[in-house]
């Protein structure tokens, strides 16, 4: 019998985050004519068209399911050719105590690679002198975590345990669990919001206060006079760059500043001190007037950018505002790689 690592446990934690959704049991595969469509070599967008004819029509609750069912199939197969760079005619393995096998990508910072490897992707190990289609030298192991250059795979526990630095051919293929939710969203959007939702014949406006403050980001959004965001501005005139050219009910200000990102030894991820620093500054100086925590939200692309802001405040004993949620005062801090102004 073959070998091989199901990641149960990995679904099983999926599921525990959506409590209150049923997840689908359809795998929702690719169908056949529209992946050989794929991989025939000089395909044509029109034979993909012929094929779907939804893709070329008007979007309408009649077509919705179809249409963006092929565009997930479309982007699925995609993305699975991006995903086979990744592939190895011969990859060894180390050893990381009992229960990981790390292996390292040579010249690839992880971090920047698109299509990214994440947690659940999975990697198949062939025994590079057997036959390629022979299930009992193929093994399934499983990313548990990704660094700077390298993965952190689970495999069988007798692959584990019997490993000994042998080279295997790899394969690399991603999760399809996230595409198959995606699948399922798409069919409950028809039943449970139904056509007025998705198609409205018409709109309302919301009156809710939205101030935005961007540390190094460039874009542009003038808000009413007489709304409460203007209100908002006026209170926090003198907290706010100063500008000939910009009205001051300018919605979004930037706080432009060089400083430098940083990325630990073996982490994927990125963070800013100085950056982190200046965001923590602003919140405090937002509290004194009068800003409560629960009107703020700082928005940061990077879980250790998101570390270092949560230190930050536990030090000081100052209550942190929500960091990953939007709210009627947003604090973002961008990071891009390098110095910059």
């Amino acid at each position: 019998m073959a070998d091989y690592f199901h990641f149960r446990k990995y679904e099983k934690y999926k599921r525990s985050m959506f409590n209150n959704l049923q997840l689908p049991n359809e795998k929702f595969e690719v169908p056949e004519p529209l992946k050989q469509a794929f991989i025939t070599e000089g395909y044509q967008k029109d034979m993909l068209e012929n094929m779907f004819p939804s893709l070329t029509e008007e979007l309408n609750i009649n077509n919705y399911t179809i249409r963006f069912g092929t565009l997930l199939h479309l982007e699925e197969m995609e993305w699975l050719g991006n995903i086979r760079k990744y592939n190895r005619e011969r990859g060894h393995f180390t050893r990381k105590g009992r229960y990981y096998l790390p292996l390292t990508i040579e010249n690839e910072k992880l971090s920047e690679c698109r299509p990214s490897l994440v947690i659940g992707d999975i990697i198949k190990a062939k025994d590079p002198w057997t036959d390629s289609e022979n299930a009992e030298h193929t093994y399934e192991g499983v990313i548990h975590k990704g660094l700077f250059n390298r993965i952190l795979l689970k495999f069988d526990a007798n692959f584990q345990q019997k490993y000994n630095g042998e080279g295997y051919h790899l394969e690399f293929y991603f999760s399809r669990y996230g595409y198959r939710e995606q699948h399922h969203a798409v069919l409950r959007a028809i039943k449970n919001l139904g056509e007025q939702f998705l198609f409205p014949s018409g709109a309302r406006t919301r009156r809710c206060p939205q101030l935005n403050i961007h540390f190094d980001e460039h874009r542009d959004q003038t808000i009413e006079k007489d709304s409460r965001e203007a209100e908002i501005l006026t209170q926090l005139d003198d907290l706010l760059p100063q500008s000939r050219t910009q009205a001051k009910t300018h919605g979004i200000f930037f706080r432009g500043m060089r400083s430098e990102d940083m990325q630990e030894e073996d982490s994927p991820s990125w963070c800013n001190f100085y950056e982190a620093k200046q965001v923590f500054l602003m919140t405090v100086k937002l509290y004194r007037k009068n800003i409560k925590p629960e009107s703020i939200g700082i928005i940061t692309p990077y879980e250790k950018q998101v570390k270092r802001l949560r230190k930050l405040f536990d030090d000081a004993d100052v209550a942190a505002p929500k960091i990953g949620t939007r709210n009627n005062i947003d604090l973002n801090s961008e990071i891009k790689q390098g110095a910059y102004t």
